[in-house]
């Protein structure tokens, strides 16, 4: 997902890609659909040392934040297929697994959740590297939970989004 706010292009790339003039009639996302049609392995880069480090301020409340979602969101209806495909399937692989792990744990099938704790471990220790790196060891345990629930959270918003025709300032 590429936004406004954490990217930057050669006004030439812009103008020879033609801008925004493909989403013109669209009421958000429009970086992040240029992004979608003209980034390539040749021509992006992504930098994350702390002198390139954007920041947001957050949404305060629980509300905000979901309808924040859908908005950003909202675009992605745009996104190349086979772009929707991959998308999809990490946060899908994400849902099978916990659900398999509780499954697992009712059945009492030993070494499926021996394996399922062997992958959390190694979750840890990805997001606590991760996190490292991003000056963000703080957000370890929020990530960790975040990492279980948001496939819930971003099923619901999709749902929602499909259902509810948003109007947007």
């Amino acid at each position: 997902m590429g936004t406004g706010r954490n990217l930057s292009y050669k006004k030439s790339f812009f103008v020879k890609n033609k801008g925004f003039a493909s989403h013109y009639g669209i009421l958000s996302g429009d970086d992040d659909l240029f992004v979608n049609e003209n980034a390539t392995k040749d021509n992006v880069s992504v930098l994350y040392s702390p002198e390139n480090f954007t920041y947001t301020k957050s949404k305060k409340t629980f509300t905000d934040w979901y309808f924040q979602k859908i908005r950003h969101l909202s675009a992605s209806t745009k996104y190349k297929f086979s772009h929707k495909i991959l998308l999809s399937i990490e946060p899908l692989n994400r849902s099978v697994f916990y659900s398999l792990l509780i499954l697992s744990i009712f059945l009492n099938c030993k070494i499926i959740v021996l394996s399922a704790i062997i992958i959390i471990l190694i979750k840890i220790i990805l997001f606590n590297f991760i996190l490292k790196n991003l000056q963000e060891k703080d957000l370890l345990l929020i990530s960790l939970l975040y990492d279980v629930i948001s496939p819930i959270f971003y099923f619901i918003i999709h749902i929602n989004k499909k259902v509810r025709k948003q109007k947007w300032n």
